[in-house]
């Protein structure tokens, strides 16, 4: 167990306790309408919880704890006489309240740019004098640093440390063009730039969000004339794989025409054709090493992981530990990452599968004999959060040729 996980454990049992504490003090639980508020704050609470506790790092569980404070701030200022608390500490709490929300509402108005930029930048500027060094530990102290950086287009150039590089720019022109899976601060060197409907890969991660930006990707209407695309991604997941339904339109409808470094930029042009093989329906062990077809161009393949009941719990008031997949490829590499369960009840290209730069350009440039998957197994401390029988669906798939 990492000393980080135990200081943000620490922190949030600290920060529940002291309240706790405080709401039995102040007898919060037998006033008459403590219900009537929680009814109304339920849902909220339940969405900054959730922010706070699934990532379950000190800016995260920080932003929760604000937002909880914000809440209690609400009823502080309309606090029922039934509460145990006397007249000066009333007064003093209600002040507190205010002085509180009135500063989230008004950094709520700097940041969407409701307050002149002069002004927000003195806001930050008179912040800055309270500085923390890790200013994550203070969402108030690191809003008021984001003001003060994007004050203006010259602190923003000093601000940014990715562009787009300028054969990009120039290949582009003035055509539209979106970006995968997610670094958004290229939109800036686009003078056409197309938002996917869910901006950025990592976020769309339930199958309707996928498919949300997979339509986005088919449609000639919506799409995009070229995506800037490069296979980083977070908590060690398989790029490919993040949202496999948004990957087999872009698969389906784009090529590679230029490249730096780890970026590629696709562009849009005649579409893949293909038809379906034999399809394989099996089912499986939690345990069992799971061999993957290799008798068409490409295999498709949908995985029922559903959760049990220990799982379904744990997804409702935590967090589900990482399960991993481990997949074996014909050339003997082994290569275990992180994967989403639920992601993989769609149509999920699983071979051939590119892991880096090389493969990835070698794939899309007509190159499938690397990255052919051998097998597949799913393991990770979350496993035993799943049912232990996955049903496997395989499907053989051949690109026709182009006429």
């Amino acid at each position: 167990m990492s000393l980080e996980f135990v200081t943000y454990k620490f922190y949030w049992l600290f920060v529940v306790s002291i309240l706790l504490f405080l709401l039995l003090s102040f007898r919060f639980f037998r006033v008459k309408h403590s219900a009537l508020y929680a009814v109304i704050f339920s849902a909220a609470f339940m969405t900054t919880y959730k922010h706070g506790i699934v990532r379950a790092d000190m800016p995260h569980i920080t932003t929760f704890v604000s937002g909880l404070f914000v809440y209690l701030s609400v009823y502080v200022m309309f606090m029922p006489s039934a509460l145990s608390v006397g007249h000066t500490a009333r007064k003093l709490l209600k002040l507190s309240a205010y002085a509180y929300l009135s500063a989230m509402l008004w950094l709520l108005l700097a940041e969407t740019g409701l307050v002149p930029e002069k002004v927000a930048y003195l806001t930050a500027k008179f912040t800055d004098k309270l500085y923390i060094p890790h200013t994550n530990i203070n969402p108030l102290l690191s809003a008021c640093t984001s003001i003060k950086n994007l004050a203006t287009p010259e602190s923003r150039d000093v601000v940014r440390t990715n562009y787009l590089p300028e054969k990009f720019t120039r290949a582009i022109s003035d055509r539209t063009a979106a970006v995968y899976p997610w670094e958004l601060s290229y939109l800036m060197d686009i003078g056409r730039y197309k938002y996917m409907p869910v901006p950025q890969a990592y976020t769309a991660y339930t199958p309707w969000l996928d498919a949300q930006n997979a339509n986005f990707f088919a449609d000639d209407n919506t799409a995009p004339d070229f995506v800037i695309m490069n296979m980083r991604t977070i908590d060690g997941r398989f790029a490919l794989v993040e949202c496999p339904l948004t990957w087999t339109e872009i698969f389906t409808h784009y090529s590679p025409v230029l490249q730096d470094g780890n970026m590629f930029l696709l562009e849009r042009g005649e579409a893949r054709e293909f038809s379906q093989g034999y399809t394989y329906v099996q089912e499986f062990s939690g345990q069992d090493i799971i061999p993957v077809p290799d008798t068409g161009d490409y295999c498709m393949m949908k995985a029922d992981i559903p959760l049990n009941f220990t799982g379904q719990l744990a997804r409702i008031f935590y967090k589900i530990p990482p399960l991993d997949m481990c997949v074996e490829f014909q050339d003997g590499r082994k290569l275990t990452k992180r994967v989403l369960a639920e992601q993989l009840a769609g149509d999920t290209l699983i071979s051939p599968l590119p892991t880096d730069d090389a493969s990835f350009l070698a794939f899309m440039t007509g190159d499938i004999s690397t990255g052919r998957v051998k097998s597949i197994s799913f393991t990770g401390q979350g496993r035993k959060f799943y049912s232990d029988r996955i049903g496997i669906v395989f499907t053989e798939i051949k690109e026709l040729p182009r006429p």
